[in-house]
């Protein structure tokens, strides 16, 4: 007899377990063992039946079942954290959450999905809308996925729509649509109907949220320099003219949550764009707004929460360097308790239906909608997508969930030409070029998670950089003066690369976010922090494990073998001297967590993008900043210069769905 479960197909005559990185001969007992599990997928299973059934009646200890459950997870490649095929149910015994089915023959070939680096049309034309499977009744199964759960779209345009949410007690849905002008808001009133756009054509609109009892919905909305939360009345179930019920900073990207009588907004907010969030409550009767009890703010901060409809708790994230913390906080009391703790970047948890459970995205770039449980500490895939899954949201049925699933693909070109020889059909970004501009490295998802690559020009070899952790989230890449090594920043931490050895021989992390890192000479790192509303600039030397703080009055250096620029708290440039260079031609000095200047031998580079329109690289002719080179339209994070040389990354194409599970039982 054979079974498909998932990647694998088992042999149940042969005890053979196969899937695309070969066969494995199971030893009888964990091939038993495999057995049962399929014969009774989605049961809780007690230590006394597996005795009975897979043991025979033998008596042995409960170490010996511990032993073979543990063989057949690593033969199932179960995560050591997230458990794909088999969950502990904590008093009980255990429970194989695959959806396994025989099939009459091995008829499985195992083959890597690539994705498509077909470029989007550039203009986003709304299409047909596509509800399959409407969140309350039980939708068009597709590709069956784990938990014997089914994903179909609700929301299937071309181009990208994010901030979906569906309403509590009625057949609604609202959601935000990328467009050339901007990203309006729209509500759609029942399965089949024709969307209406209830938010400005122009600007961005964003995280809607409904009132419990589908009166209202609130949303973030931001144009040049405006950023309001917006409140939209409901009046015989159709949405009214909006209200703008608060000036928000425009640094903030607001996570909300309602009390039940719609009186108090609970939401995020950070008062500049490299401080940390803080949890907030809006009273919409007196007007006033008050920080309510939370974790000291450090990193990212208290940045994601969600209001449980059970207890009513808030279920808050906040995030460190590498690392988020979950924390229930009890608003009656104002007080808060530490729930769980991940090891690795969680954007988007909410409470799961079920008590106790949390519902979040797997590690980074995660392909997984996981639940994990409080108290157990163990968690299981819900779904696997074949694209990466965001924005987890619950659906009132008591069982399903909404997602965005999307897929970036990002490429790199050279002087403004794709280059084939080094590109994948995902995500390649990030591109730095060695100082003698013999290498180029960059970052890229073709392995499945991020990975170091390097080009190498004078042997035209293209390699991976061994790295030990995945999961990260890569920042910057930074090669030293004698291009023997490549530093990594990255959300958990700074990575030094042995470029030689082809691995990497340090890793060193901080308590706060690492800025702008660089490197001055072949053995110190400089880098900065924020905290406390301002800059303090360092040097590291790994050897010594030192950090030197530099003067007060800079918040950033570059530094070249000829020349040294500064850049103060106010984020001016300077030169040694003292002198200001004027850079108002130039975008702002930092994006994401890297300085936008580059300084290469005595030449300054930075970026610019006229009128919001082309984005072009300038370059510093000792009185001001002229055009360089014209980059291509989709120029994103990341450009690196050598000689005439201008590598780039940019956004090949990019689209999202609002997706959402079906769930069997």
């Amino acid at each position: 007899m054979h079974w498909k479960l998932r990647d694998f197909e088992f042999n149940q005559d042969t005890n053979v377990l196969s899937n695309h990185d070969g066969d494995v001969l199971l030893e009888p007992k964990t091939a038993a063992l495999l057995s049962y599990f399929l014969a009774n997928p989605q049961k809780n299973i007690s230590r006394d039946e597996l005795l009975e059934h897979v043991w025979d009646g033998q008596i042995v200890s409960e170490n010996a079942i511990n032993r073979v459950v543990v063989r057949l997870r690593k033969a199932l490649g179960d995560d050591e954290k997230i458990k794909s095929y088999i969950v502990t149910v904590p008093k009980t015994g255990y429970r194989f959450i695959a959806s396994p089915h025989q099939v009459t023959e091995k008829s499985i070939e195992y083959s890597q999905t690539k994705a498509s680096s077909k470029p989007l049309n550039g203009l986003l034309i709304l299409c047909a809308i596509i509800f399959a499977g409407w969140w309350f009744t039980s939708g068009t199964e597709t590709t069956p996925q784990q938990s014997n759960a089914n994903v179909s779209p609700l929301v299937r345009l071309s181009g990208e729509q994010f901030s979906g949410a569906t309403a509590n007690t009625s057949d609604q849905l609202v959601y935000s649509n990328v467009q050339p002008e901007g990203s309006p808001l729209y509500w759609v009133e029942r399965a089949g109907a024709t969307p209406l756009r209830i938010s400005p054509a122009v600007g961005t609109s964003k995280n809607a949220h409904w009132g419990h009892d589908d009166s209202i919905i609130i949303y973030q909305y931001t144009h040049g320099n405006i950023c309001e939360f917006r409140l939209v009345p409901f009046a015989n179930g159709k949405p009214q003219a909006s209200e703008t019920i608060y000036e928000c900073t425009l640094t903030s990207d607001a996570s909300f949550a309602l009390s039940p009588d719609n009186r108090h907004i609970y939401f995020t907010e950070r008062q500049n764009e490299f401080g940390p969030y803080a949890v907030y409550e809006l009273d919409l009767t007196q007007g006033s707004k008050r920080r309510i009890s939370q974790p000291i703010a450090t990193g990212l901060g208290n940045y994601h929460i969600d209001m449980s409809p059970i207890s009513g708790m808030l279920l808050l994230s906040a995030e460190a360097p590498g690392q988020t913390s979950a924390f229930s906080l009890d608003l009656a009391i104002n007080d808060y308790q530490k729930l769980h703790e991940f090891n690795y970047r969680v954007d988007y948890a909410v409470w799961g239906h079920q008590e106790n459970t949390l519902v979040h995205m797997g590690e980074h770039p995660s392909y997984q909608l996981v639940e994990t449980d409080i108290s157990s500490k163990e968690s299981r895939t819900l779904i696997t997508d074949s694209r990466r899954i965001t924005e987890p949201k619950r659906i009132n049925n008591g069982k399903d969930y909404l997602f965005r699933s999307f897929l970036v693909n990002r490429d790199i070109a050279v002087n403004g030409e794709i280059q084939p020889d080094i590109n994948s059909s995902v995500r390649d970004y990030l591109p730095v070029y060695s100082n003698d501009g013999s290498k180029l490295a960059f970052i890229s998802k073709r392995a499945g998670y991020s990975q170091v690559w390097v080009k190498d020009y004078e042997t035209n070899f293209l390699f991976p950089i061994e790295v030990q952790d995945r999961g990260r989230i890569y920042i910057g890449l930074a090669w030293s003066p004698d291009n023997t090594k490549l530093a990594a920043n990255t959300d958990g931490g700074i990575i030094l690369i042995d470029i030689e050895s082809r691995k990497s021989s340090q890793t060193f992390k901080f308590a706060l976010s690492t800025y702008a890192l660089s490197w001055p000479d072949n053995n110190t790192l400089s880098y900065s922090h924020f905290a406390d509303g301002r800059w303090d600039h360092y040097t590291y030397a790994p050897k010594t494990n030192v950090s030197t703080p530099h003067d007060k009055d800079w918040a950033f250096s570059l530094k070249s073998p000829t020349k040294t620029l500064f850049l103060d708290q106010q984020l001016t440039l300077h030169k040694a001297n003292g002198d200001v260079i004027n850079t108002s031609q130039c975008e702002r000095p930092i994006l994401r967590a890297a300085l936008t200047f580059r300084l290469k031998g005595d030449q300054l580079y930075c970026l610019a993008r006229p009128d919001g329109g082309t984005p072009k690289l300038l370059r510093f002719n000792g009185q001001t900043f002229e055009g360089f080179l014209t980059l291509p339209e989709t120029t994103s994070i990341g450009y690196s210069v050598s000689n005439e040389n201008v590598a780039v990354s940019v956004i090949s194409s990019a689209s999202s769905d609002i997706m959402r599970t079906n769930f069997n039982n």
